[in-house]
């Protein structure tokens, strides 16, 4: 981590995102900077408060979005990217109004059935 990506910040006697104040998960400090793509002793400058995590070092340690931590009614959308494109347009069904997704769910019934159906009697498209 550079130090283009950390901002020095007073010593706390609690300093955010400190082992003392996160959720016991029994990750060595090399163990975090390794998941984190940093090193131990960068994850030992933010426990000791010496420095601040940037955003993108906090969103990474948190493994969630910045939304999530900072907006506590933000619309919530995966960490990861969709793996393909029927995820992609799964992932965007939470914009549509209730009407919307009510006929998209229809259009989907009544393709299903039609498969379903296809299936049964053996039929083709």
């Amino acid at each position: 981590m550079t130090t283009t990506e950390a901002t020095t910040c007073p010593a706390r006697s609690s300093p955010a995102g400190s082992a003392s104040s996160a959720p016991s998960k029994a990750l060595s400090q090399a163990e975090l900077a390794d998941k984190i793509g940093s090193d131990a002793r960068q994850v030992s400058r933010y426990e000791n408060g010496r420095v601040a995590p940037s955003l993108e070092a906090v969103v990474r340690i948190a493994n969630t979005s910045i939304d999530y931590l900072v907006t506590p009614d933000a619309p919530r959308r995966p960490l990861r990217a969709p793996g393909n494109a029927l995820d992609a347009r799964l992932a965007d069904l939470g914009q549509l109004t209730d009407d919307e997704r009510a006929t998209i769910l229809a259009v989907i019934d009544a393709i299903t059935t039609k498969a379903k159906l296809r299936l049964i009697t053996g039929g083709a498209g």
